[in-house]
């Protein structure tokens, strides 16, 4: 799973931010202490501070527990992972009026899924136990 600095600098590249934009929103200027101070974070050399931390995550739009390093949620981790697989994995993330979707390439996901999606029915139908459903 990414640290502090790779989450920071995956959201910043995301954000289509400079860590000199992102220097100026968190209070620095865009010099080379500046950006400097952002490039130590995103390197891991620095951790930022809880409120150096807070600054981040308004700069970026985003929750400061999403680049805490404190207990994660199921969801929260899922949410990592996504960041992590996006450069090596083929799925696209999508939204509509439904919701927000990962589309999976059917070539390397679609027999997966199509298994996955089987016993999921069997169990939310009653034909197999909790148990069964999660080996």
């Amino acid at each position: 799973m990414a640290n502090i600095g790779e989450r920071i600098r995956k959201i910043r590249l995301l954000r289509n931010m400079t860590q000199g934009e992102l220097a100026v929103a968190i209070g620095f200027e865009d010099n080379d202490y500046g950006r400097g101070r952002v490039s130590k974070y995103e390197r891991g050399i620095r951790v930022p501070k809880e409120d150096m931390l807070i600054k981040i995550s308004k700069a970026l739009n985003i929750n400061s527990y999403y680049l805490s390093q404190g207990d994660h949620t199921y969801a929260l981790d899922l949410a990592y992972e996504l960041f992590d697989w996006d450069d090596v994995l083929p799925f696209k993330f999508k939204k509509d009026e439904d919701g927000s979707w990962v589309q999976f390439d059917e070539q390397y996901f679609g027999d997966f899924i199509n298994e996955w999606m089987k016993m999921n029915h069997k169990y939310i139908n009653g034909d197999i136990s909790l148990e069964k459903y999660r080996k």
